[in-house]
């Protein structure tokens, strides 16, 4: 969703190159008796290397931000549980066990389950 309009116009890239393609084709009898059938492929295999280069950057920004966001993600779940750990040994009062159970278990247990509600509505 935020990588929207990172892409530019690759649609168009695509079209321009799907639409030559389709006229190849159409015209096949011409394109075959003028024996440029590698000129087309050629020309089509040209059209389509500026929106390869371009998609496969896209991937790549896309899956280091995803990268990043679950490093973060999961950071914060050990921070969590490192810091509940660290006052559950400090003080064994059940106030401190209760922290340590809602702070780990529960926000990992509540994590999972709202995930699986939002995917399973797709």
């Amino acid at each position: 969703m935020f990588m929207r309009g990172f892409g530019g116009n690759l649609s168009k890239a695509y079209l321009r190159a799907n639409t030559f393609a389709v006229e190849a084709v159409s015209n096949i009898r011409t394109v075959a008796a003028f024996c440029s059938e590698d000129k087309v492929l050629s020309y089509y295999v040209q059209e389509l290397e500026a929106p390869s280069r371009s998609s496969f950057r896209r991937g790549h920004i896309a899956g280091i931000f995803y990268g990043i966001s679950q490093c973060l993600l999961f950071s914060s779940y050990g921070l969590a549980l490192w810091y509940a750990i660290l006052s559950a040994c400090m003080s064994f009062s059940l106030t401190a066990l209760l922290l340590c159970y809602f702070l780990s278990f529960g926000a990992l247990l509540f994590d999972d389950l709202g995930e699986h509600k939002i995917t399973s509505s797709f």
